[in-house]
């Protein structure tokens, strides 16, 4: 509330000093009183500061009322609230002094139970140390069976079999399966993990786990061993069905030789009278249904009959090699030792793993071996009863390159040091002696009763004959499914054992001819041996050898042919002097002019008819080819001597008068008549 204004404008407290100075003396207003002072300090006061402004405004609420009592008793009035105030404030405070009073009791309370609390805790704490204690050691000693029962646990899970392997290895009521072969790879792992056992400080319990683990590995080894011999003794048809359990059970069984060897033991056993079994009924009851046919219906056709024998000898050896590839589980050597990349002597893992492919590999060819040994005898025994049977060379030399293939193809697969290899070397060695005793008893035969050569020098018939039969036996072995490597030399033998009675039987029939004769009538048998060989790559050694005795013929047909032409032409007088005889040579009366004239008339006679004459004389050769490299080279050697005449008779040291009138015929112009000029010698 704000004071009410007085007269003229002026503020309640402008008035109340205006009406102070009019009552206060002047004289008493001097500088050097308090009271001036003050009123000098209020008189200069700004009224319009705030805190003045707040201090009149709280005025205004005291004295509502700007009258003169109220300004005359402010001060008192003042003094009366500001006791009376004061006097609500102590009121209040004892008030609160009070609450506080009580509340320190309180507070004094509750430090008196705290402080009892205090030394209850601290009697309490220390009366439950050794029960702290004791459980913090209860704790620990909890904590480490804690652990020791993790311990234990892997231990126990590590090296010991479950009830459920315990009994599939133990118990003989309990299959063979995958299981069974899970629970013994576990025994073995424990067996290899008990070796840390055994150099640490728990031998004892090593020793132990690996003497329980034995006694479960050799049970379960047994109960294998009877299961894998009575799965054995299934494989009794041709073609056996392999489990993956036998499979894995013969594998398992490698780890105990013994028990491994009886196991192979029976199965050859076993395979062996089966594939017995098999060839017998191949060869007199055939297949289920009568097809295929027995063997030995085609015993009249040796070929047939033992092609047939070998193929089955052959089909078995594979099927049985397949047979015990599955049973060993095994690829071959060849194509494991592909899947290895090459190794040095330093990759000795690699190394170690082609040693295990080589020994696996072994053993199948041993265990092969002793499966087919029992088709060794019959097989033996009807072969040489098909070579004893009277074949003939042809027949004995084809049966031969058949036993020789099918020994080169069964010993890819059951190896080169088996008992049916040895019996396929043996066979070969038969075969071929008696094709060679046949060959040789013709060859015999052949050159007992040598007949003369025909008037036309053709080759006998019995040469044909024979030649015939070897292109025949020439077409085997080129059609035989062999390896062309090695051929010529394998077969030189044969060529040389039925040629060299061919060739001798020729010589022994051109005895008896002329030599111009007998060289034509040795041509011509050559030539046709020759023919008869070309068609052969392997027989290329022979061939040269019957060429180079073909131009051995043609150089004394050439010669013979040179004689007869020189002789007939009436220069042969003529070149014997010249030859012999010291110039001058138209001093001596064998070689003078007229004796030169008569023989060069004489020979341009001859020279008409000589072409038609060796012709015809020549035309027994039945190469033509020949019979004209035989006159034409003839005749170039007679113009070669006619040459010489001419060149001596015009030689001025021979003191022929008029040489060229001797000279009828030039040397162009007898090769011309002879037909030279275009032809080379």
């Amino acid at each position: 509330m704000t004071l009410p204004l007085g007269a003229g404008g002026d503020t309640p407290t402008a008035g109340f000093f205006q009406n102070a100075e009019e009552l206060q003396p002047q004289n008493k207003l001097s500088t050097g009183y308090p009271l001036y002072r003050k009123l000098t300090k209020v008189l200069h006061l700004s009224l319009d500061e705030p805190e003045t402004q707040e201090a009149l405004s709280a005025l205004s609420d005291i004295y509502p009322q700007n009258t003169p009592s109220a300004r005359r008793n402010l001060k008192s009035h003042v003094e009366k609230q500001v006791s009376g105030v004061s006097k609500e404030f102590l009121a209040a405070f004892d008030a609160l002094h009070s609450q506080l009073i009580g509340i320190e009791s309180h507070i004094d309370s509750i430090g008196n139970r705290c402080e009892q609390m205090d030394i209850q805790l601290k009697a309490a704490y220390k009366n439950a140390a050794s029960v702290l204690k004791h459980t913090q050691d209860m704790k620990t000693k909890s904590e480490q069976a804690s652990y020791r029962k993790v311990v234990v646990d892997a231990l126990l899970e590590r090296f010991t079999l479950s009830d459920t392997e315990i009994r599939l290895l133990a118990t003989s009521s309990e299959t063979v399966n995958t299981a069974f072969f899970a629970a013994l790879s576990r025994v073995q792992n424990i067996q290899t993990d008990c070796q840390t056992l055994l150099i640490g400080e728990n031998q004892r319990l090593g020793l132990e786990i690996m003497e329980t683990t034995n006694m479960y590995q050799e049970s379960a080894f047994e109960k294998l061993f009877r299961w894998a011999l009575a799965e054995c003794r299934l494989l009794k048809s041709e073609s056996p069905e392999i489990t993956v359990e036998l499979k894995k059970g013969i594998q398992t069984l490698k780890q105990r030789p013994i028990l491994f060897e009886s196991c192979m033991e029976e199965v050859s056993n076993i395979r062996r009278a089966t594939n017995i079994r098999s060839f017998q009924n191949a060869l007199s009851v055939g297949g289920p249904g009568g097809f295929p046919r027995p063997i030995e219906v085609h015993a009249h056709d040796v070929l047939r009959y033992t092609g047939d024998i070998l193929a089955w000898v052959h089909q078995a050896a594979v099927s049985e090699r397949e047979m015990l590839e599955g049973l060993f589980d095994l690829a071959s050597v060849a194509s494991r030792e592909r899947q290895i990349p090459t190794t040095n002597a330093s990759d000795q893992s690699a190394l170690r793993e082609i040693k295990g492919y080589q020994a696996d590999d072994e053993l199948l060819l041993r265990v092969l071996e002793k499966n087919l040994e029992g088709v060794c005898r019959p097989l033996k025994s009807r072969i040489v009863s098909v070579l004893q049977s009277g074949l003939g060379p042809i027949t004995s030399y084809r049966i031969a390159n058949l036993v020789q293939f099918y020994s080169h193809t069964i010993i890819k697969v059951i190896g080169s040091s088996s008992e049916i290899s040895a019996l396929f070397d043996e066979l070969i060695q038969d075969a071929f002696k008696i094709f060679f005793s046949a060959l040789m008893a013709q060859a015999a035969d052949m050159l007992r009763f040598v007949d003369a050569p025909s008037f036309d020098l053709q080759p006998p018939q019995i040469v044909k004959d024979t030649i015939s039969q070897l292109r025949e036996i020439m077409l085997s072995h080129d059609e035989s499914l062999l390896s062309s490597s090695g051929q010529e030399g394998d077969f030189r033998q044969i060529v040389n054992t039925l040629l060299e009675p061919v060739l001798k039987l020729c010589e022994i029939g051109s005895a008896s001819l002329k030599p111009l004769e007998s060289a034509m009538y040795m041509v011509n048998c050559l030539c046709y041996i020759q023919m008869a060989l070309s068609s052969f790559s392997f027989a290329a050694t022979q061939i040269k050898e019957i060429q180079d005795q073909i131009d051995s013929q043609i150089h004394v047909l050439v010669q013979e042919q040179y004689s007869v032409i020189l002789s007939q032409s009436g220069l042969e007088n003529l070149v014997m002097h010249m030859e012999t005889l010291q110039p001058p040579l138209a001093h001596t009366r064998t070689v003078d002019a007229k004796a030169v004239a008569e023989a060069i008339a004489k020979l341009d006679l001859f020279l008409v008819t000589v072409t038609v004459d060796v012709a015809e004389t020549l035309s027994r050769i039945s190469s033509v080819q020949i019979a004209r490299r035989v006159s034409q080279r003839g005749f170039r050697k007679f113009v070669d001597t006619y040459r010489n005449i001419v060149a001596k008779i015009m030689d001025p040291i021979n003191k022929y008068e008029f040489p060229s009138s001797l000279i009828v015929r030039s040397v162009e112009e007898v090769e011309t008549l002879l037909s030279l000029q275009d032809s080379s010698s």
